[in-house]
């Protein structure tokens, strides 16, 4: 039974293991296979949501230790530039 649920979530389902004599348990059948479908469909979205909530968020700290890491290098050469062209001007000033 518990086979026939979950595959029932994928949309692979048959209906003949509802199928009642009584229409009262066949009612109350379908009314908690349709209540079941419901919170499988809620519990599969909201894995999705917190999927791609996790998978944002990595990507957010990627790319903010990529700006922090590409800021570094700039300033890293520009210091060495300036420091450079001060070497080169106080060599120039001194001959």
């Amino acid at each position: 039974m518990a086979g026939h649920l979950g595959w029932s979530l994928l949309g692979m389902s048959n209906q003949e293991l509802v199928k009642s004599d009584d229409s009262f348990s066949r009612s109350l059948g379908y009314l908690l296979y349709t209540l079941f479908l419901v919170m499988g469909v809620i519990l599969l979205i909201n894995v999705l949501i917190a999927l791609l909530s996790n998978t944002y968020q990595q990507v957010q700290v990627t790319h903010y230790h990529s700006a922090l890491l590409l800021i570094n290098v700039l300033i890293a050469l520009l210091t060495n530039t300036y420091q450079q062209v001060q070497v080169t001007h106080y060599h120039s000033a001194t001959e």
